[in-house]
């Protein structure tokens, strides 16, 4: 019979996990590296104060008694400075709690502190060992960056002052049906440890379970996982607002926490008319009775590969990554509609739904205060993968896992208003030594207290005069960070943070990479300091060109 619920121990001052072995099978239930929770756990431990709080409580552990496995692998084979055991003739088997469990071997031993339990795997596998190093490098780095003081009391914590909940299942409950149940509340955000424990019951599904980990692999790259993710979610970025962009961001944040397996698995049910994986356990369990496991799973495999062959491809990654970016409908759609067409057809499609989104955009008439915002970002947006797949095309790639997580919108390059801004001595040298100007109108400026005001009159060389700051051709995509922090800059103040990101190998979209560079100018009208009338005139000959395949 199973304890009770209720039964609490403080781990490990009371011994309750002395000397236990703790047998995981990792094709089940492996070790899954989260550096989310890692440091979140050791943040809420640095906070704790057991003098004052008494215990800190950690989510629930569920085993099972177990014998007769063999040749189990200690995790000493997957930490060379850990020691190794020996597994004892009884021992748990760990249905729930093995990132708990884990993790704290981990940390205990970093501490220099021995673990009193054992944990053992039922296979060793190439991906729960790189998770555990990875793991183990980690706590490694954040107790290194301790002081001694530190050290002691995370360790006192650890030792004495953990709270467990211990529910141990009799010999007459199904493990794997045990984990599928206790998971089905945390849905929609274990959607994919549910499927995996519905798949991987016994040993001849290694095969699924191998395909399976690779999957999750490579879903890992954020490259290619933002190649397919939503960017903006809803139009919460319309505008500029602070309020909105945070908004955004919080969205954003939300989404790199959801696990990476279940937004596939969210995609895979979307593009079949579903409205997402609520049902999925339900849906694969059906489909394993009346189809059987390969063919079931065969389904999602090949619905993944299809995902990783548009990758793989240049154009297509370029395409369907510009697609992922107009909100969350438009891919599963897509995905649909092209189900079952041969290559040839699926391009056409896809080109067509890229096509599709500036319809009817005149980029003479776009304008910054009357245009809709996501129709100006999709043409900026467009033009910047034209140097991977137009005439210039070179071996490269655009970084949509950049453009979405660090917020590249839409911002002036001239500024609204830049005139108001004010500069320092340094910049002010800087300005004044571009261009002919005696040393009188020099000496003017620089004691002038509207100095940028003055400098933009004509007389000292401004050729922007009629500059329409609204068009498209003052438009470009920045980061969030320096739209924010130098909003109302000049064009040499942005440009310096530009420059400084493309010094330090960050990623900068390539056309603004162009403008900040003074790439369309002519060598004659080039003024680092200012964007002039012939810069623009230049900038926006280079988009007519760069989205003409595009207009009808």
């Amino acid at each position: 019979m199973a304890t009770s619920f209720e039964q609490l121990f403080v781990y490990p001052k009371e011994k309750a996990l002395e000397g236990h072995h703790f047998l995981i099978d990792t094709y089940q239930r492996g070790y899954r590296w989260g550096k989310k929770e890692i440091k979140e756990l050791l943040s809420d431990l640095s906070q704790f104060d057991y003098r004052t709080q008494g215990n800190y409580s950690l989510q629930p552990l569920i085993v099972k008694p177990a014998s007769g496995i063999q040749k189990p692998v200690h995790i000493s084979a997957f930490l060379p400075n850990a020691r190794a055991a020996k597994i004892n003739d009884h021992y748990f088997e760990l249905v729930d709690g093995q990132q708990r469990l884990t993790t704290i071997y981990l940390l205990l031993q970093n501490l220099g502190e021995r673990p009193p339990f054992e944990l053992f795997y039922v296979y060793k596998r190439p991906i729960d060992e790189a998770f555990i190093q990875q793991a183990d490098e980690f706590i490694k780095n954040e107790i290194k960056a301790m002081d001694r003081e530190a050290k002691a009391e995370l360790k006192e914590k650890i030792s004495h002052h953990l709270l467990l909940l211990w529910y141990q299942l009799g010999d007459e409950e199904d493990s794997n049906q045990t984990f599928a149940n206790i998971n089905a509340n945390r849905v929609p955000l274990t959607t994919s440890e549910l499927i995996k424990a519905l798949f991987f019951k016994d040993d001849a599904d290694h095969a699924f379970a191998y395909r399976w980990e690779k999957m999750a692999e490579e879903l890992g790259d954020d490259e290619f996982y933002y190649f397919l993710a939503p960017g903006k979610r809803e139009e919460d970025v319309e505008n500029n607002d602070d309020g909105l962009l945070a908004l955004y961001h919080q969205k954003l944040r939300s989404l790199e926490d959801e696990p990476r397996l279940d937004y596939l698995l969210n995609l895979f049910f979307r593009s079949r008319g579903r409205k997402d994986a609520e049902n999925a356990f339900a849906y694969f369990e059906k489909e394993m009775k009346s189809k059987g496991n390969e063919e079931a799973f065969g389904e999602l495999a090949h619905f993944y590969d299809r995902l990783r062959s548009y990758y793989l491809n240049t154009y297509t990654f370029h395409l369907i990554g510009y697609l992922s970016c107009q909100g969350p409908d438009t891919l599963p759609s897509l995905l649909k509609t092209t189900e079952g067409m041969d290559k040839k057809k699926q391009c056409e499609t896809i080109e067509s739904a890229v096509r599709n989104t500036i319809d009817g955009l005149d980029l003479d008439n776009v304008d910054y205060a009357e245009t809709g915002k996501s129709d100006i970002r999709n043409l900026l947006l467009l033009s910047n993968l034209y140097p991977y797949l137009g005439k210039e095309s070179k071996d490269g790639r655009f970084s949509f896992a950049s453009y979405k997580k660090e917020g590249w919108d839409i911002e002036h390059i001239d500024a609204r208003g830049a005139e108001k801004y004010l500069l320092d001595e340094k910049d002010k040298e800087i300005f004044l030594s571009v261009g002919n100007r005696s040393d009188e109108q020099k000496e003017k400026l620089l004691q002038s207290e509207n100095f940028l005001q003055d400098y933009y009159r004509k007389e000292f060389g401004y050729k922007g005069e009629n500059l329409d700051t609204d068009s498209i051709a003052n438009l470009v995509l920045l980061d969030e960070k320096t739209n924010r922090s130098y909003r109302n800059a000049p064009f040499y103040k942005k440009r310096e943070v530009i420059v400084e990101r493309i010094k330090n190998g960050q990623f900068v979209p390539p056309i603004t990479q162009r403008v900040f560079l003074k790439f369309f100018s002519s060598p004659e009208d080039t003024n680092l300091c200012l964007y002039e009338e012939p810069d623009a005139e230049k900038y926006f000959e280079y988009l007519k060109e760069a989205l003409k395949q595009w207009n009808r």
